[in-house]
C-alpha cells in the first residue's frame, strides 16, 4: 500500500514457521502493522502540533457524575506529565483509523468510578442535537502509572481471581502476559485500552455488531459473530444468556461465569457508593468464583489454536470483535505480546494475528474490511470539512 512502511521490529517477530512470509505480505497490504510511528516527514511540525493540541482539548477530568454529554463539568487543570504526555505519545504511535476516532470524540474523559478499565458512548446530545461521542479511562491507570506489562498481566489474571486490574498476582501458579514493546509504561497501557473502546465505535459504524436488533436472534453468514459464534450474548428475560461459540472444543473449556462474576464487581462499585474517589484497579473482587489452575492451563491451550486473540475476547461477540481489532492495533507499538500460562503454555497473539493461516485470519480481513470503509469516511468528511487534527491522521494513510 501507498505511503506504508514496515518497522524492523515487525519483520522480525518471532512467528511459527510459514508465518514471517505472511507477515511482510501484511505489512504491504495493511494500514495496520506497518502504521506510521511519527508523522510523514512531508507534514509539517506545526500541524502535528496543531493536531496535538486540538486532542488536548478534549481530555476531561471530571467533577461529579459523568453525563457523557457538553454538560458534564471538568477540571480546569489537567497534569500534562499524568494526562497529556501519555495521550500524546498514544496518538503519535497509532495508525491512521486509531487517530481518526480519537480526532473524532467530542471529550475524552478520566475519571474514578468505572467497573473496569474504560468505557465509550455515543449517544445524542440534548443541547446541540447531534451525537455526542466519547471515551472514558479510569483515572488510577494513569495516576498510579501502571506499567503496560503489568496491567496485561494483572487484566489476564483478572478473570481467573477477580484480582486488582493494575497489580499483578506474584502467584506463579497464574498465568502471565509477556511483552515486547516501545510504549511499556502507562501510555502502552493506554494505547490498549483506548483501541479496545475504538473498536466499540468501529463495530458500532460499521461492524453491525451493536445494531443487531433483535439482539437474541443467530448469527447469519456475513456477520462477524458468524465466524466465531453460535449464539449471541444478550439478556433475556430470565436475565443474561451468554454466547456459545462456534469451536465446540473451545466451548468446552469456557467454564467461568463471567455473567455472575460481573455482577459480584457491579455490587461492589455500588456498595462503595459516589462520595468519595474509588479504583477498581487497585482492590480485589468480593465473592468472585475463581477458575482452577488446571482449568487456566486447558483454557489456554485451546485459546491458542482458536480463532479468540484474548481471555476477554471469549466473553461475548461484542468484545470478541473490540479484542480483535485492539490486537491489530498493537504491532504499531509492540514486537510480542504472549500470553504465557504456569506449565509453558503461550498464545502467541501477536503471530496469531499477523499468520494468513491462523484461525484468526478470517476475522482480521472482516475487520480490515471495516476499517478501509471508515477510513473513506473520514477522507470525505476531511474533504468536505478541514479538520487540522484529522489532517494528520489521515496524513499516514492512502486511498487504494
Amino acid at each position: 500500500m501507498e505511503g506504508a512502511s514496515c518497522p524492523a521490529r515487525v519483520a522480525t517477530t518471532r512467528l511459527r514457521p510459514g508465518a514471517a512470509r505472511t507477515a511482510v505480505a501484511w505489512c504491504l497490504i495493511s494500514t495496520l502493522a506497518c502504521a506510521h510511528r511519527q508523522s510523514p516527514p512531508d507534514l509539517p511540525a506545526d500541524d502535528q502540533a496543531k493536531a496535538l493540541d486540538a486532542l488536548e482539548r478534549k481530555v476531561c477530568l471530571t467533577i461529579g457524575d459523568r453525563t457523557n454529554s457538553s454538560r458534564d463539568r471538568c477540571e480546569l487543570q489537567v497534569d500534562r506529565s499524568t494526562y497529556l504526555q501519555p495521550l500524546r505519545e498514544v496518538f503519535s504511535a497509532a495508525p491512521p483509523v486509531l487517530k481518526a476516532y480519537l480526532c473524532s470524540l467530542d471529550r475524552l474523559y478520566f475519571d474514578y468510578h468505572s467497573p473496569w478499565n474504560a468505557s465509550f458512548s455515543a449517544v445524542p446530545d440534548s443541547q446541540t442535537g447531534r451525537e455526542y461521542r466519547s471515551i472514558a479511562i479510569r483515572r488510577g491507570v494513569l495516576e498510579n502509572r501502571v506499567r503496560y506489562a503489568d496491567w496485561a498481566t494483572a487484566w489476564n489474571q483478572h478473570w481467573w481471581t477477580g484480582g486488582p486490574i493494575d497489580r499483578p498476582s506474584t502467584d506463579p501458579t497464574l498465568p502471565r502476559v509477556e511483552i515486547e514493546a516501545t510504549l511499556n509504561g502507562p501510555a502502552g497501557t493506554l494505547y490498549h485500552l483506548v483501541a479496545h473502546e475504538v473498536g466499540h465505535l468501529l463495530d458500532r459504524d460499521y461492524g453491525g455488531g451493536l445494531r443487531r436488533l433483535p439482539d437474541n436472534k443467530p448469527f447469519e453468514p456475513g456477520e462477524f459473530g458468524y465466524l466465531s459464534w453460535m449464539q449471541p450474548w444478550y439478556v433475556g428475560e430470565t436475565g443474561v444468556v451468554q454466547g456459545v461459540a462456534r469451536d465446540s472444543a473451545f466451548e468446552a473449556v469456557r467454564t467461568l461465569d463471567f455473567d455472575g462474576n460481573v455482577k459480584a464487581r457491579i455490587a461492589m462499585l455500588n456498595a462503595a457508593g459516589t462520595d468519595r474517589p474509588f479504583d477498581p484497579g487497585t482492590l480485589a473482587v468480593v465473592n468472585w468464583q475463581p477458575a482452577s489452575r488446571d482449568g487456566i492451563a486447558t483454557f489456554l491451550d485451546r485459546l491458542e489454536h482458536s480463532p479468540f486473540t484474548t481471555v476477554f475476547s471469549t466473553w461475548r461477540p461484542a468484545d470478541d470483535w473490540t479484542e480483535s481489532f485492539a490486537v491489530m492495533m498493537l504491532p504499531s507499538i509492540a514486537r510480542r505480546f504472549d500470553i504465557v500460562a504456569a506449565n509453558g503454555t503461550r498464545v502467541r497473539v501477536l503471530a496469531k494475528v499477523l499468520d494468513d493461516a491462523s484461525p484468526f485470519a478470517p476475522k482480521r480481513r472482516f475487520i480490515q474490511g471495516a476499517i478501509e470503509r471508515a477510513l473513506t469516511d473520514f477522507r470525505a468528511r476531511q474533504a468536505a470539512s478541514p479538520n487540522p487534527c484529522l489532517a494528520v491522521a489521515l496524513a499516514g494513510s492512502r486511498p487504494r
